[in-house]
């Protein structure tokens, strides 16, 4: 992609991430009557990350204490259609997702997911959030299917017994995930 498809591309995209906010914004409200606002990961949120979420971190990946600005610069460098969402509780972060949508219609795809270390007004509902955003995207975007990729083990069952996804294995990348018709 030339660098001004890429601008247009990531301008595009990051207008339909923001429609997408909004729209589950107030579905949120109406379900939690919380405060909720959703962002793209962007600076302030990794500001916060980095000062108030690293310092309380004892967490490693695979159950979270993924590098966020690594993570975020990467998946932005190369992928304008990226899902990523930064869960917000008037000014605290309470979690952050990404993943990216497949190139046909098959899925959105969420590779990582994790909530505050410390604890916050939205303990227990940052899966059930990053989900909401996930399957909106996927919807506006025409995937068929949202996928949990190399889910942790202990999560499995809550993501199939109480978010209605399906666990399954392959022999090629990803190996294990959860996936959820929308």
């Amino acid at each position: 992609m030339n660098g001004s498809k890429k601008i247009q591309a990531e301008r595009d995209y990051t207008l339909t991430r923001y429609r997408v906010y909004k729209v589950v914004e107030q579905k949120l409200k109406r379900i939690f009557e919380k405060p909720i606002r959703l962002s793209s990961i962007d600076d302030k949120a990794l500001k916060y990350w980095q000062e108030i979420w690293l310092p309380h971190n004892y967490r490693y990946p695979p159950d979270g204490g993924w590098d966020w600005q690594e993570k975020r610069t990467n998946v932005k460098r190369t992928t304008p259609e990226r899902f990523e969402v930064a869960i917000w509780h008037n000014e605290i972060l309470c979690g952050l997702a990404l993943g990216k949508p497949s190139k046909g219609t098959s899925h959105n795809a969420i590779y990582l997911m994790e909530g505050s270390p410390i604890k916050h007004p939205l303990n227990a509902l940052i899966t059930r959030i990053v989900m909401e955003v996930g399957i909106v995207y996927a919807n506006d975007l025409g995937k068929k299917h949202l996928m949990l990729v190399d889910p942790l083990e202990k999560m499995i069952k809550v993501y199939t017994k109480r978010y209605g996804f399906e666990f399954r294995t392959a022999k090629t990348y990803p190996k294990r995930f959860c996936i959820k018709k929308v």
